[in-house]
């Protein structure tokens, strides 16, 4: 923790199926001198894209949903948001998308959009991308690991399930597990939820 300089982490052991250790160390809010516990959320970032991918490959089983399958263009998942937005930069490869180079990193995007417009709901960050991102590779050609790739599965989680991608991840994995404390980070220190360490 001295070494680079991390506030507050929890550690859990399991051994035979069952908690034998957990411990809180450091601060869960520096500022107000809270401690971590082991009950403290923290986030756990980019470890949600398998349980995404989990979710679509549950999709599979259940649902017409294949790895094959546009995300874009007049029968794409997701719909010809190009003809309902305008221009986009290069239609011809954002319609060549499936939901497996989604999976694998290899839509042709190379820089994040997720990064950068946190003031765009879904559906405009998904429109603004495929304006003013351009695609350098041909979908299903490089690998290039992008955000962006799995918040459009997360879209077509819940466009297939007919639920909010939290609740469908909650209901028909995570639950499976027997993990049931969980929820989304919100985007603002407002949204912190319960026992949530600071960022």
């Amino acid at each position: 923790m001295t070494k680079h300089n991390i506030p507050g982490l929890s550690i859990a052991v399991m051994k035979d199926e069952r908690l034998v250790w957990a411990k809180g160390y450091g601060y869960a809010d520096k500022g107000k001198g809270d401690l971590v516990s082991p009950a403290s959320m923290f986030r756990i970032a980019s470890v949600t894209k398998p349980i995404t991918a989990a979710a679509i490959l549950k999709l599979t089983e259940t649902t017409n949903l294949k790895l094959s399958d546009k995300v874009f263009g007049p029968n794409g998942i997701l719909g010809d948001i190009c003809k309902k937005s305008g221009d986009c930069i290069d239609e011809t490869d954002l319609e060549k998308i499936t939901v497996q180079h989604c999976l694998e990193h290899t839509t042709g995007w190379t820089w994040d959009s997720v990064w950068e417009e946190y003031d765009l709901n879904n559906e405009e960050l998904i429109k603004h991308t495929a304006k003013n991102y351009d695609q350098p590779n041909t979908p299903g050609s490089v690998f290039t690991y992008v955000n962006f790739n799995y918040f459009l599965l997360g879209r077509i989680i819940e466009k297939e399930s007919g639920q909010s991608y939290q609740n469908y991840v909650k209901n028909a994995i995570l639950s499976k597990c027997g993990i049931t404390d969980t929820y989304i980070g919100a985007d603002s220190a407002a949204g912190k939820g319960p026992n949530e360490v600071t960022y």
